[in-house]
């Protein structure tokens, strides 16, 4: 069987390498450069966007209204789908940042070889981000280097997730927790061998549905954050191809699990889907992000890609 190459995602020059950055990559962010909300919110900078996070805050609470903090709270700062351009997301200021997988720019056979040395890099720059308490990570379905149990041959990759400190956390269908707040994460993805037959260089922690219904029935009740690659079905995975929602691309067998949770997750930060980006309110204040960078820095090397924030108030443990 040939192995198909994702289309969807930006290529950066060559075959996935780290692009060097340009003047204006290096420019200083300035308040004054990015688009605002009436109250000074520079954090959503699209017309989409805006009217997106307008209806979201009549439904969530956790949908920041200014651009400072409030008291008791924590702020998330989550990014996606980067495919080796991370240095192109602007972060603003929080507490925890999480990454919801497609590190690296896995295109096929040629960019193989990439794929550590753009792993690694992202791990330079996890470690440069001093700002952060905390960051977190998963893999998507391009990171196959992180796919271990099925690609034997990336050791500098595994050794690296080793070796991470103490601030930096790789999740796989695994939980951290930060002053408090339960936080879980996976990159299990949908398998396209088992849907239409076709195998991609880009199938990392592509899982048949009967593992991957095992896989999310091991999600905890009552967390605060849930991260997935993948979306439920229905929500925000609209993609290039398949639009409107629902399309192939989300997942039925997450969101049916995540419908049948008694304490469902505050938040879910997933990715994947790159027309799905946006945040949406949910039931009883939840809160839904697809954090996806990649219509943001497509098509040109000077688009910048601005990192969403939500804030979750730190509830006391009594």
């Amino acid at each position: 069987m040939q192995r198909g190459v994702c289309r969807l995602c930006p290529r950066p020059a060559g075959t996935g390498e780290v692009r060097k950055r340009s003047g204006r990559d290096q420019k200083k962010f300035d308040e004054q450069d990015l688009p605002k909300l009436t109250d000074g919110h520079y954090l959503y900078h699209t017309e989409r966007d805006i009217k997106e996070i307008a209806i979201a805050a009549k439904l969530s609470p956790f949908v920041p209204r200014t651009l400072g903090k409030a008291a008791g709270t924590i702020r998330f700062v989550v990014f996606s789908d980067t495919h080796a351009e991370h240095r192109r997301i602007h972060l603003p200021p929080g507490d925890v940042l999480i990454h919801a997988g497609d590190i690296t720019a896995n295109y096929g056979r040629k960019s193989l070889p990439t794929l550590e040395n753009t792993f690694e890099d992202f791990l330079d720059y996890m470690r440069s981000l001093k700002q952060f308490k905390l960051k977190i990570f998963i893999a998507g379905n391009h990171d196959i280097n992180l796919h271990t149990d099925r690609y034997k041959e990336y050791k500098r990759s595994k050794k690296l997730i080793r070796m991470l400190p103490k601030d930096i956390v790789y999740l796989e269908h695994s939980f951290t927790e930060f002053k408090g707040m339960k936080i879980w994460g996976s990159p299990a993805c949908s398998s396209r061998l088992e849907i239409s037959n076709s195998k991609y260089y880009s199938d990392a922690f592509e899982i048949h549905s009967s593992k991957r219904k095992k896989i999310w029935k091991g999600i905890p009740e009552g967390l605060d954050v849930l991260i997935t690659h993948i979306p439920p079905s229905g929500t925000m995975d609209e993609s290039e191809f398949f639009h409107p929602s629902p399309s192939p691309l989300g997942d039925p067998i997450l969101a049916k699990s995540l419908l049948s949770m008694k304490v469902p997750p505050r938040v879910h930060v997933f990715g994947h889907c790159h027309r799905g980006a946006g945040v949406r309110g949910r039931e009883k204040g939840a809160l839904a992000i697809n954090a996806s960078m990649t219509g943001d820095i497509r098509g040109s090397p000077d688009y910048f890609g601005i990192a969403r924030v939500f804030d979750l108030p730190i509830v006391s443990k009594k």
